[in-house]
């Protein structure tokens, strides 16, 4: 597995942690 790969998949969770703090009111 590429490490950078796994860094891409990283991000894309952090950004969905995200994306799920903002829409909570």
């Amino acid at each position: 597995v590429c490490s950078c790969t796994e860094g891409y998949r990283l991000a894309e969770v952090l950004r969905d942690i995200d994306l799920q703090k903002t829409r909570s009111p």
